[in-house]
Formats: structure tokens, C-alpha cells, sequence
């Protein structure tokens, strides 16, 4: 097994995941898995199996969605302002 390439991933992971704050943290969570899935078809292309293809995609899909939903909005940093006044006033 090679250990090299398992680290290089599990470094580069790591470093890009570190300058997460904690308001991004529920998004980059429902994220991963949406890169999960995007892996699973891509080597579902390089494999030829179209089954591993469609539930890669869903996946993907899915991940895509629930980041969507758990991302921070403008009205969450600030509840006197509309939603519609972005950015906030003052910065």
C-alpha cells in the first residue's frame, strides 16, 4: 500500500480545512460529501460503470443542497437589517 499518496491527501485535507471559522463549519461539513460523491463519479467514468456514475452524482447533488441550506446568510450576522442589504453597513 502505498502510505505516501495517503498522506499527501490526509496533509492537504488538514491545511485546507484548518482556516475554516466556526460560522463556515456546518457549510464545508454538508460540503465533504458532495466531494465525496463527485470522487465516487469520476472513478465510476475511469471504471465504465455507469450504476457508480448516477450515485456519484446523486452525491453530489445531495452535498450540494445541504451546504446550500447550512451556509451562513447575511441575516445571520446582523438581525436589524433586511436580507436585501448586503453587505452590511459599516464594513
Amino acid at each position: 500500500m502505498d502510505t505516501t499518496g495517503l498522506m499527501l491527501s490526509l496533509l492537504f485535507g488538514v491545511m485546507l480545512l484548518m482556516p475554516v471559522g466556526r460560522n463556515d463549519a456546518p457549510a464545508v461539513v454538508a460540503l465533504l460529501p458532495g466531494c465525496a460523491g463527485l470522487a465516487a463519479a469520476i472513478s465510476g467514468f475511469a471504471d465504465g460503470n455507469g450504476i457508480v456514475v448516477m450515485a456519484g452524482a446523486l452525491i453530489t447533488a445531495s452535498g450540494f443542497a445541504l451546504s446550500m441550506v447550512s451556509r451562513p446568510r447575511p441575516t445571520d450576522y446582523n438581525s436589524q437589517q433586511s436580507p436585501d442589504s448586503w453587505p452590511p453597513a459599516g464594513a
